[in-house]
C-alpha cells in the first residue's frame, strides 16, 4: 500500500474534509502515514484565513523538495481554500506541485491523482500540460455525499450544508466554499443512522 501524508491549516471544517481524504484514499488502496519521508502522496489542504496564506503553501512545498527529487514519483498536491483560490496559480509559481483542486473536487481525488499519474507518462515532469487542476464550484448540482468516518468516536461530524450566498465585505467563505447548498433531509438521518450504529452519540 502507498503512503498518504495530509497537512491540515486551520479550521474545523478542513479537518473534517482532510478526514474524507483519508477515508476516500484509503479506498483507493493507501495508507495513512505520520511522517512525509514515509508518503508517496503529500496533500497540503490550506487556508485562506491565515496570515499569508499563499506563502505558508510555497514554504511547506519547498520543504518537500528533498524527498522529491530522491523519489520523483512523490505526488505533492494542494486543496483546500488556497487551492480554490489560486488554482494553477500555484503551479506556475511552484513548479514542485503536481495538482491541484478546490473544495468541490474532494470526491473526485483518485481520479485526480490517477489523471496526474497518467499525464506525467504522456508529458514532460516539468510541462505544464503534466499537472492537473480541478477547482470549479459545481453551483448547479445538487449537494449529495455520504458522511466518511474511519474510526468514529463518541461525537463526530455530519455535513449539513456548505458555502454560502450573502457575499459579507469581511468573508472569504462564499469565494472558497462557493454559493450556499444544503443536502437532503433524509440523507442527513440516513448518516447518523448509520453512525449511532457504530457506536457514536453525539453529532
Amino acid at each position: 500500500m502507498k503512503g498518504v501524508f495530509i497537512s491540515t491549516y486551520c479550521c474545523q471544517m478542513n479537518v473534517n474534509d482532510t478526514e474524507r481524504m483519508y477515508s476516500l484514499l484509503e479506498m483507493a488502496d493507501y495508507v495513512r502515514v505520520q511522517d512525509p519521508e514515509q508518503a508517496s502522496l503529500i496533500i497540503l489542504n490550506s487556508c485562506s484565513v491565515r496570515e499569508k496564506p499563499v506563502h505558508k503553501i510555497y514554504s511547506e512545498v519547498g520543504r518537500y523538495r528533498k524527498l522529491k527529487d530522491k523519489n520523483p514519483d512523490l505526488r505533492i498536491g494542494v486543496g483546500g481554500c488556497v487551492g480554490q483560490q489560486e488554482k494553477s496559480n500555484l503551479i506556475k509559481t511552484a513548479p514542485l506541485i503536481d495538482f491541484v483542486f478546490g473544495t468541490d473536487s474532494i470526491d473526485q481525488l483518485p481520479e485526480i491523482i490517477s489523471e496526474s499519474y497518467k499525464r506525467e507518462t504522456n508529458n514532460n515532469k516539468n510541462d505544464s500540460k503534466s499537472k492537473v487542476v480541478n477547482a470549479q464550484f459545481k453551483h448547479s448540482e445538487p449537494y449529495h455525499i455520504e458522511t466518511l468516518v474511519r474510526n468514529p468516536g463518541v461525537a463526530t461530524f455530519i455535513n449539513i450544508t456548505k458555502g454560502c450566498d450573502n457575499f459579507c465585505s469581511f468573508c472569504v467563505v462564499p469565494f472558497t466554499r462557493g454559493r450556499e447548498r444544503s443536502r437532503p433531509m433524509a440523507h442527513i438521518l440516513k448518516d447518523i443512522q448509520t453512525l449511532t450504529q457504530r457506536g457514536v452519540r453525539e453529532v
